[in-house]
């Protein structure tokens, strides 16, 4: 990775380029395959990533090996393992492409270091947190408040585009119902 890398020069440009050159050392451009897992349950993944494009989906198998999917991760969002990112623990969570996907994947403990000693990586390191905690925060705040009818609505009113992306079994998965369940939601609102 190097400076001329305009995408990511775009979208930090809140930060001073001389700050942000500090980092690109220990950035890692990866380009995955439809269905590639890159992240396995149980392994410790010590890294956060950026999407430059494609979509991710984080999911665990239940005890009687039904995946269930808790994330989707998209274009300009940053993404981590909960487990391995706050609590410096293996992942719970298998993590794979859902599309041809590129991330830029960062060394946490190394960015972390860096952000130490430089005011505005410790600024990207913040938001980069703060970014993750709400989008678990508004996740577990649509269960708890919402049907899963209005949280189907509220992803076709935000992300129209996803929803012809994800496969309706993950879809359902992630609103929390069952494909049939989806069917029925999409034709009610057809009408």
């Amino acid at each position: 990775m190097d400076i001329s890398d305009n995408f990511l020069l775009d979208f930090f440009k809140d930060i001073p380029k001389t700050e942000l050159i500090s980092i690109f050392g220990l950035v890692n451009r990866k380009k995955l395959k439809k269905n590639e897992v890159f992240i396995e349950e149980g392994t410790f993944y010590n890294k956060f990533f950026f999407i430059k494009k494609g979509l991710v989906r984080g999911f665990y198998n239940n005890a009687d090996g039904e995946e269930k999917t808790i994330f989707f991760r998209w274009e300009k969002e940053f993404g981590a393992d909960p487990e391995s990112f706050f609590n410096h623990k293996p992942s719970k969570l298998t993590w794979c492409a859902m599309e041809e996907t590129e991330i830029f994947e960062i060394n946490f403990q190394k960015f972390e270091e860096l952000s130490k000693r430089n005011v505005g990586l410790l600024k990207l390191r913040i938001m980069a947190s703060k970014k993750l905690l709400n989008r678990m925060y508004e996740r577990l705040e649509s269960f708890i408040l919402y049907t899963p009818e209005e949280r189907f609505q509220h992803l076709l009113e935000t992300r129209p585009d996803l929803c012809e992306r994800i496969p309706d079994k993950y879809l359902a998965s992630f609103l929390g119902i069952t494909p049939v369940s989806l069917s029925r939601i999409k034709k009610r609102l057809e009408n």
